[in-house]
C-alpha cells in the first residue's frame, strides 16, 4: 500500500488542494484526477506523501512513449523511479511485481498471463488501463540522467472509466441518417477503443485497426480496407 500511494501522489500531473470553502478539490486531467481520487479513497494524504520524499526529476506524459515518470530521493538517501502509462508498455518493462501479500516477487509466465488478462478484461469493459511501476536506483542519480526504462516492479493495473458524453450516440445516429460516416481515431488500447466505439454506435459492422498495422499495408490493400474502417 505504501509504494502504491507513493506512486499515485508523486508521479502525477494533478494536484489536490483545498478550495475557498475548505473542501478538497482535485485538479488535473480526467485521468490524473481519477487516479488521485482513488489514492484519497484508500486513505492517502497527498500533501503528507509529497513531503516524505524529494522530487528530483520529472518526465511529463509523452504521447509517443505513452508513459510518464519521476525520480524521488527517499528519506534514507536512496533513489526510486516511478512510472505509469500504457499497460502493455509499462508491463513489458517489468521483471517483478508486488503480490497480494505486498511481497516483491519475480514475474513468471502465470503472473504475466494474469496481468495481461486483467488488462484485456478491463479494456473489453471500455476501461482505459494504466500500469503503475517503480524501480529502486542504488547509484547516485544525476538530474541529467534519463529515467530507467526497464527493471521495474509492477505495482498494479488500474482501470478508468471515461464516460461517453450524453448525446454522443444520438449525434452519431443523426450523422449516419444524413449520410455522414463517423470514424473514431484514438490512442487507446484497441479493445478499449472498440468497446467505446460500439457504445457510441460508431463501430457496427466495420473494421477497427491499429496504426502500425495500417501503415504497413500496400496501396492496393489500403484502397480495399479504408471504406470499411470505422
Amino acid at each position: 500500500m505504501a509504494v502504491l500511494l507513493e506512486s499515485i501522489f508523486n508521479n502525477t500531473g494533478g494536484e489536490v488542494v483545498k478550495n475557498e470553502n475548505g473542501k478538497i478539490e482535485i485538479l488535473g486531467s480526467p485521468t490524473e484526477t481519477a487516479i488521485l481520487e482513488f489514492g484519497l479513497s484508500l486513505g492517502g494524504d497527498f500533501h503528507k506523501e509529497r513531503q516524505v520524499s524529494k522530487l528530483v526529476k520529472v518526465e511529463p506524459f509523452n504521447s509517443i512513449k505513452k508513459r510518464m515518470g519521476v525520480v524521488l530521493q527517499l528519506p534514507d538517501g536512496g533513489y526510486r523511479a516511478h512510472c505509469k502509462g500504457a499497460s502493455e508498455i509499462i508491463l513489458a518493462a517489468c521483471d517483478k511485481f508486488v503480490d497480494k501479500n505486498g511481497e516483491v516477487v519475480p514475474l513468471d509466465e502465470d503472473s504475466i498471463r494474469h496481468l495481461n488478462d486483467t488488462i484485456e478484461n478491463f479494456a473489453n469493459e471500455a476501461l482505459r488501463t494504466l500500469c503503475l511501476a517503480y524501480v529502486d536506483i542504488h547509484d547516485e542519480f544525476l538530474v541529467g540522467s534519463p529515467i530507467p526504462i526497464d527493471g521495474y516492479t509492477c505495482i498494479g493495473i488500474v482501470g478508468i472509466k471515461d464516460p461517453v458524453r450524453p448525446g454522443v450516440r444520438e449525434s452519431v445516429a443523426i450523422c449516419r441518417a444524413a449520410g455522414i460516416t463517423v470514424r473514431m481515431v484514438t490512442g487507446d488500447n484497441i479493445n478499449t477503443a472498440k468497446a467505446i466505439a460500439r457504445e457510441c454506435g460508431i463501430l457496427t459492422d466495420g473494421i477497427a485497426i491499429e496504426g502500425p498495422e495500417f501503415r504497413e499495408m500496400s496501396e492496393e490493400k489500403l484502397l480495399d480496407i479504408i471504406p470499411k474502417i470505422q
